[in-house]
């Protein structure tokens, strides 16, 4: 009997050893931004006028509305990809193709253009700002609340990204928060033009 205990438990080690989630660094870094673009878009929501928060520059421009569905929509994506899919993966060793400052760097570009996957497609299924901000906030508060506690292996699963190349979970963490970095940015080039509605006060 004591054998099988000890065969039993060198059976569970290398897959404890394996096991890696995400550091303090990287759970700090991937919350620093989820918390600073939360505040910028519950803003946004709760003092553009709808003049403001429907304004197109032009017709294949997307509005701030039209922005943050998208946000909502894809961070949902998100999510569940890598808590389904991805942790299904077989676990693995292999190195990443990018670093979290390369990254950054090519998801801030806003010269290169991304095509948003079909179910990421803003259709104004939220058609006010305080419905559009209830949805945001159930959203994002379960992001946070993910990144905060969870012990999940992100590093031994991958997947390959469209733009970027294989990437491991924690990759994926990450590039949801500078997604929505890279998405305001689009925003403060909407406020920035020239038609933009002036505010009620």
């Amino acid at each position: 009997m004591r054998r099988m205990r000890l065969t039993l438990m060198f059976l569970f080690i290398p897959a404890a050893l394996h096991s890696q989630t995400l550091t303090e660094a990287e759970r700090e870094t991937v919350l620093s931004s989820l918390e600073q673009t939360d505040e910028q878009i519950v803003k946004l929501a709760e003092t553009l006028t709808p003049d403001q928060w429907n304004f197109k520059p032009a017709e294949d421009s997307w509005s701030v509305a039209e922005v943050a569905e998208h946000l909502v929509l894809a961070e949902r994506l998100i999510k569940q990809f890598v808590t389904g899919p991805l942790m299904a993966t077989p676990v693995t060793d292999e190195a990443i193709e990018m670093s979290a400052a390369e990254m950054r760097a090519n998801v801030m570009d806003r010269t290169q253009k991304f095509q948003a996957p079909e179910q990421a497609v803003p259709e104004g299924t939220w058609p006010t700002q305080a419905e559009l901000l209830a949805v945001w906030r159930a959203e994002r508060s379960a992001t946070i609340e993910y990144v905060a506690t969870t012990d999940a292996d992100l590093h031994g699963h991958m997947f390959q990204h469209p733009g970027f190349g294989l990437i491991d979970g924690q990759q994926w963490m990450l590039y949801l928060a500078i997604h929505c970095e890279r998405h305001m940015l689009q925003i403060e080039a909407v406020m920035a033009d020239p038609d933009f509605p002036a505010g009620t006060n």
